[in-house]
């Protein structure tokens, strides 16, 4: 029997292996099993076969974790503001003591620099001479805000404002 038909024989399967009673046996534990190079192409689809498996055996040890769970997961960790989920971005100032080191922690997830310095808060010109400059993006302010707000929840939304404008002030500073 050569290895192409040992492949094709009931009980095998194309990676060489074969079913038994105990489980997979290697074709190479069998002594009148001759060794064959395999292409590119075989190879490559093992190779893909695999990572399908791989990514199917990640899908099941999920579920079975939540096997029983009739909750969905949250929606919030597959969205992504800045690359970043709304649970990480929480747990970057969680322990946070201090509501101006959280909101510069928070803002420059969310934020370049460039943007900061290019947007406003309110829309306003920040002096007679200047003009006003766009406002933030209302989304990730938003959520900016909301991540405050829930691990200090006193905080008011002018206070979070004027924090907003002193950091893009310090952010300017450091610029110049």
């Amino acid at each position: 029997m050569t290895p192409e038909d040992s492949s094709q024989s009931p009980g095998s399967s194309k990676t060489g292996l074969k079913t038994t009673g105990k489980g997979f046996e290697s074709d190479l534990e069998d002594p009148d099993h001759e060794r064959r190079f395999v292409t590119t192409e075989e190879f490559q689809a093992m190779e893909k076969e695999l990572e399908d498996v791989k990514e199917e055996l990640k899908c099941l040890k999920w579920k079975v974790r939540h096997i029983g769970e009739t909750v969905q997961p949250l929606a919030e960790d597959s969205k992504r503001y800045n690359g970043y989920t709304l649970t990480e971005l929480k747990a970057m100032v969680q322990s946070e003591d201090d509501p101006y080191k959280a909101a510069h922690k928070i803002l420059t997830a969310l934020f370049s620099d460039v943007y900061l310095l290019q947007h406003s808060v309110t829309e306003q010109a920040s002096n007679t001479r200047s003009l006003p400059k766009p406002k933030i993006d209302p989304e990730l302010y938003t959520v900016y805000c909301d991540i405050l707000k829930s691990i200090f929840p006193g905080i008011s939304s002018q206070t979070l404002r004027e924090e907003t404008q002193h950091i893009q002030k310090s952010t300017q500073k450091e610029v110049q």
